[in-house]
């Protein structure tokens, strides 16, 4: 809003259009042209508690240092003896021979 008087005139104009949600509602918010009830709602998420007693071995966490790079998932593809072989999608060229007819300057 831009002054107080702005403010003001707008939410009596909002509690006017909304009248019936405020006088139900115990609280109403306004934000923009929308009047907002804020609600609780159930949930059927099961409580999870935890153990009483954790040994120390299955209390370790395993937490990355960040320091060093981490390892990737995708295998490394390298050319050359040792590494993968690439495939061979192309045949080789064909050589290019032309009839004695259609080369001139011989």
């Amino acid at each position: 809003m831009q002054s107080v008087a702005d403010e003001v005139a707008h939410k009596k104009m909002m509690k006017g259009k909304y009248s019936e949600t405020v006088a139900a509602e115990d609280e109403v918010l306004f934000m923009g042209q929308d009047a907002y009830v804020p609600r609780l709602v159930a949930s059927t998420a099961p409580i999870v508690k935890p153990a009483e007693h954790v040994s120390p071995q299955d209390g370790v966490m395993f937490r990355p240092c960040y320091a060093e790079n981490p390892k990737g998932n995708r295998p490394a593809f390298t050319r050359g003896p040792g590494g993968v072989p690439s495939l061979k999608t192309r045949q080789d060229a064909e050589p290019h021979v032309f009839p004695m007819s259609a080369v001139t300057g011989i």
